[in-house]
This record gives C-alpha cells, sequence and structure tokens, in this order.
C-alpha cells in the first residue's frame, strides 16, 4: 500500500513542478515558499529514499528503517547497487526483508538502547552480489554447521528465515555464512547474478 501512494505521488510530480515553474514565472516568491513547504509535509517525500532504483526493494529497506527508528535502532547502510533483473525481485525482498527482521528483533532483546544497531550493505562485485547484515545481541548466538539454533519457543515455525536466504542463494549459485561473537551478528550472502535468467 505505501509503494502504491509513493508511485501516486510520483506521477503527479510533473504537475507540482509545473505549479512552481509558474509561480516563477509570475514572481510569486511566496507562493513558491509555501508550495515547497506543502510538498515536504508530505510522508512519502520525508521518509522515501531511493537506494537501488527498484520500487520494491526501496520499500522494504525505508520500512525496516523506520521500524529501526521507532524501536530506538542505529540504523546504518551503504548501498552500492543498482537493482539488476538478473534477480527477481521477489527473491531479493525475501532475502532483505528475512535479513532485516531477524536484525531489528535480535536488537529489540538488548536493555542498553545505546547498543542497538544495524548494518546493511548491498554491493555488486564482478558477477556477484554481496548483502551483509551486522547487528548487535544480546548473546552468542550458537551456529552449528552454518545452521543456528533458534531460541524461540516455536521451533518448528521459527528460524524459517535463515532457510528460505540459504534455498534463495543455491538458486543464485550462491552462498551463506552466519558468524557470530558476544556482541555481533553478521549473515553475509553472495549470489551470482551476472548473466542468470530466472
Amino acid at each position: 500500500d505505501k509503494d502504491k501512494e509513493i508511485r501516486k505521488f510520483k506521477h503527479d510530480i510533473s504537475a507540482h513542478i509545473n505549479i512552481i515553474r509558474t509561480y516563477l514565472d509570475e514572481k510569486r516568491y511566496d507562493d513558491i515558499n509555501k508550495y515547497l513547504n506543502e510538498m515536504y509535509n508530505n510522508e512519502y517525500i520525508r521518509a522515501t529514499v531511493s537506494y537501488t532504483g527498484n520500487s520494491a526493494v526501496d520499500a522494504i529497506i525505508n520500512d525496516y528503517i523506520r521500524q529501526a527508528k521507532e524501536k530506538n535502532i542505529m540504523f546504518k547502510y551503504n548501498i552500492k547497487y543498482f537493482y539488476n533483473k538478473n534477480i527477481k525481485e521477489f527473491d531479493i525482498c525475501s532475502i532483505i526483508s528475512n535479513c532485516l527482521r531477524n536484525a531489528i528483533e535480535a536488537c529489540e532483546k538488548i536493555d542498553d538502547i545505546s547498543k542497538r544497531s544495524v548494518q546493511l550493505q548491498i554491493e555488486t562485485i564482478d558477477d556477484c552480489l554481496q548483502i551483509v547484515v551486522i547487528n548487535s545481541i544480546a548473546d552468542k548466538v550458537e551456529i552449528i554447521d552454518n545452521n543456528l539454533k533458534t531460541t524461540k519457543n516455536d521451533k518448528r515455525n521459527h528460524g524459517m528465515g535463515s532457510e528460505i536466504i540459504k534455498e534463495i542463494a543455491e538458486k543464485y549459485n550462491g552462498q551463506v555464512s552466519f558468524a557470530s561473537d558476544n556482541d555481533f551478528f553478521t549473515t553475509d550472502i553472495f549470489l551470482q547474478v551476472g548473466g542468470i535468467n530466472n
């Protein structure tokens, strides 16, 4: 729904520009200032940032940044990636959503909010796409043969996020690795996206 509203606003942007241009031609500078303020107060102008060039992927990232802010989690990102059509939109959205959901849930368990942090890195390296998520944790995560031991009571239905990520990585001849110390948990994903038709 949010993505639909963003696209509706973008659809109308040319009309907004024409109004401002008309005010400028008529030297109605106070009206320009008023109109720009109204535009800025639109939540989709203030809250939406384009990271990858794909509206669905960008909407996912924006939503988790919003969640992090609401939960007093410092969110840092370094994204050097423009959406590649060789990877399905559904697949990359699933990977990013599962990684960030798990990261935010882990941060919520930390009582000291000054220690809550999530870092998202997305980068294209040759024909590979690397996605790295590093988040602070309350306790070291147990990893056995690159499998996570879930701390949730419903062990059958939880812990599925890491399995979904692995399945998607395998689909793109990639790999996933997990690492944990006492303070941070890292998910490192490589996907081979060059020349792959899905």
